[in-house]
């Protein structure tokens, strides 16, 4: 083959190919590789890469093509089951699993991301799944802790009503224990939502923490009494504290409702000063619990079913200890707990005297 005719065959080779090969470039180029009587022969071997080039890049097109296809339906099968789960099917169905990186018919083995992909979704969806069993595990026991006190109200009310004569005063106290009891649900659930959201408001003002615990301790002697359970202040009369007084008064009807509740016979209220702090301290002398399960106490709709002896433990919604530290923290506070099995609990609010 002359030079001329191996030169137009590159310059269509190479057009073939979309390579930028014009005039004079391919004949160049043979010269360059291939000079002399060796053109014909180094002629054929560049058609030959040209060629190979060309079948490497459409095949690269292809294979990207395919993969982006491969991706496409995977993520959208991860798309249909998040839908799925957004819409909040309230039974146990497959879950992502489904959309899982699992080889099939026209799907190649998962590789590591898709994977990960995957197990995340997996996971998003049982934090859902559990998140639905919370609530309504937590309507069915708001509708229990309200049922009671209902029942009461109306069946006294029911019997006023028959019997055409007013209520005596001892039943009117039972009355209005019952109504405090639900008003202090209602304004749990309540201020929980507000403090996880960040709006829960503080107004604050200066005020003496020891009489505001001496009030709470008043309010729930009687339910001290009917448990058979000592109530013993240890208050610093003396401390000004600068804060909300009603939040401060909640704080503590939870942290003292609550030590009642598990209290095998005695529990003990501390207030004192340590630095620019207010220390108040909440002990009972139930049984206690494991150290591991501090942090699940501040948990809302956390409860502990059982004691170490294996007895029950009371039930509640588990609102009250999630509340107490979201009013310590709106005041730049904390709140912790010490136990040991069989010792009983301690519960420390530590809050500021001062601040703005």
């Amino acid at each position: 083959m002359s030079a001329p005719a191996a030169a137009d065959r590159i310059k269509r080779i190479a057009a073939a190919a979309a390579l930028p090969l014009a005039g004079g470039a391919a004949a160049a180029l043979l010269a360059a590789l291939w000079p002399g009587s060796d053109q014909d022969a180094g002629a054929a071997e560049l058609a030959r890469c040209l060629l190979a080039g060309a079948g490497a890049a459409a095949l690269a097109a292809g294979g990207a093509w395919l993969e982006r296809r491969r991706w496409r339906r995977r993520v959208s099968a991860w798309i249909v089951q998040a839908g799925k789960l957004a819409e909040g099917p309230e039974r146990e169905e497959e879950g992502p699993e489904a959309a899982s990186a699992a080889p099939g018919p026209d799907r190649s083995p998962a590789t590591l991301e898709e994977q990960l992909m995957a197990d995340a979704l997996r996971r998003g969806a049982g934090m859902i799944r559990q998140l639905r069993t919370t609530r309504r595990l937590m309507v069915a026991e708001v509708a229990h802790e309200l049922r009671s006190p209902l029942a009461v109200i109306r069946a006294s009310l029911d019997n006023a009503l028959y019997e055409q004569r007013p209520l005596p005063p001892e039943r009117l106290a039972v009355l209005s224990e019952q109504a405090a009891a639900m008003s202090r649900l209602v304004q749990d659930l309540q201020d929980l939502s507000l403090s996880e959201s960040g709006r829960l408001r503080i107004e604050k003002e200066w005020f003496e923490p020891a009489a505001a615990a001496a009030s709470a301790i008043e309010l729930l002697q009687p339910e001290a009494d009917d448990r058979g359970v000592e109530l013993v202040a240890e208050l610093d009369v003396k401390l000004l504290l600068y804060g909300d007084e009603k939040r401060f008064s909640q704080l503590l009807l939870n942290l003292l409702g609550n030590a009642i509740r598990h209290a095998r016979s005695r529990v003990t209220v501390s207030a004192s000063a340590s630095g620019a702090e207010l220390v108040l301290r909440v002990r009972d002398d139930g049984w206690g619990f494991e150290p591991e399960e501090a942090e699940q106490l501040f948990q809302r709709y956390y409860r502990k079913p059982t004691y170490a002896d294996g007895s029950p433990a009371p039930r509640g919604l588990g609102l009250g200890l999630a509340v107490v530290r979201g009013i310590a923290q709106a005041h730049d506070g904390s709140v912790e707990v010490e136990s040991r099995v069989g010792e009983g609990a301690a519960f420390t609010a530590r809050l500021p005297l001062f601040r703005e």
